[in-house]
């Protein structure tokens, strides 16, 4: 009877052990709250929602291809300009044709450094109605705005060259790869590449990741990074993906080895990786997975410069306007075209590029207008 009771004592107290040591697991994987900007999630983590993934330009990594831009839902096109003077966040309001400040506070002078839209950001992304990007002021982190607060949402040991955002993750590169975090849980980082991919030309569809290393070649694995291999044999720049084709600029070079052949734009299919030829002379080029087309930019022989669209289902392509060989911030859920136009030219002796200014153009080519730029307000 003794020895039974015995086995019963070391049963249950067995038992109990486990119970602890899973309760002391559970709340080891807890995220702890951010303090003094370590790697953790803030109070006001995002909530699981779908990523507002564009698939455009540095939303997928692509700085020549958009910029620093992304698209809010209630706000439209948000756009970083730059300034000798400073930098500033705007909101491309589609249903009034205005820019207006980022900062949406009605008490805001929008002249201080407290304000979100005097906040330099790079690499902007959204994840439902929050703006991940990294600022100029600490570029080995990630920044969220929120409800017009700005705080450190992931900080890592090494400066970071481009953000992506994709299936609930938030994608970022250093000079040592490519990672991963959970935007629900950001308390660790997973390396899904050994180095950083050219340009920050990356991007995703369905369940692949596709992008290129210095050697300007087109590589697939899987978003964790798993099963890579070579995709394309072709020299290329800037991947976007619509539907099973992902289009991209020819990078190859001529027998000499002097200049790239015509700035081809051309695709492949992501099924049988049959290739395809669209157009020629194309410069910078983002695709509209909404409306199936492609608008881009074109230099003509007297450095000119034209937007253009090409239509994915018939081929047929036409002008919209002159502008600038500068960003285009084009997005399948607005029907706007934000561009940069230029106007004069450069002083005797003055360097730099052309003076540009903000347009907008309807798609469709109609309601042309030159965008006014909001006045912060004099103390």
């Amino acid at each position: 009877m003794k020895k039974r009771k015995k086995v019963m004592l070391e049963i249950i107290i067995i038992l109990f052990v486990v119970i602890g040591v899973a309760l002391i697991l559970q709340i080891v994987r807890k995220p702890v709250k951010e303090t003094d900007r370590d790697n953790s999630s803030q109070d006001n983590a995002v909530v699981s929602e779908e990523i507002d993934y564009s698939g455009l330009g540095n939303e997928q990594g692509n700085l020549q291809n958009g910029g620093d831009q992304t698209y809010l839902k209630d706000r439209g096109i948000l756009v970083k300009t730059t300034s000798e003077e400073n930098n500033v966040m705007l909101c491309f309001d589609d249903s009034e044709q205005e820019l207006d400040f980022y900062c949406s506070k009605s008490s805001c002078l929008h002249n201080n450094r407290d304000c979100v839209s005097n906040q330099s950001l790079r690499y902007l992304l959204s994840y439902a109605d929050v703006v991940f990007g990294v600022p100029d002021s600490a570029v080995n982190e990630i920044w969220q705005c929120q409800n017009n607060e700005m705080s450190c949402f992931y900080r890592t040991k090494d400066d970071i060259y481009g953000l992506w955002g994709y299936q609930g993750y938030i994608y970022f590169m250093t000079d040592f790869g490519v990672f991963r975090i959970s935007i629900e849980n950001p308390s660790g980082e997973e390396k899904i590449l050994d180095r950083p991919v050219l340009y920050e030309y990356l991007t995703f569809y369905e369940n692949k990741m596709y992008f290129c290393y210095e050697d300007q070649l087109l590589y697939q694995a899987n978003l964790d990074g798993s099963k890579k291999k070579r995709f394309c044999d072709e020299k290329l720049v800037s991947p976007q993906v619509c539907g099973d084709f992902l289009y991209y600029r020819s990078a190859e070079y001529d027998k000499k080895g002097k200049f790239q052949i015509k700035n081809t734009l051309k695709c492949i299919s992501l099924k049988d990786k049959s290739e395809k030829v669209i157009l020629d002379e194309v410069y910078q080029f983002n695709v509209d997975t909404k409306e199936n087309n492609i608008y881009y930019t074109k230099l003509s022989t007297n450095d000119e410069v034209t937007l253009n669209v090409v239509s994915l289902s018939n081929g047929k392509t036409r002008k919209i306007t002159d502008c600038a060989s500068a960003y285009l911030y084009t997005f399948s859920e607005s029907e706007w075209i934000v561009f940069e136009k230029y106007e004069g030219e450069l002083e005797k002796d003055e360097e730099g590029g052309r003076p540009t200014h903000l347009y907008c153009i309807k798609k469709d080519g109609s309601g042309e207008k030159r965008l006014d730029y909001p006045r912060k307000v004099e103390e």
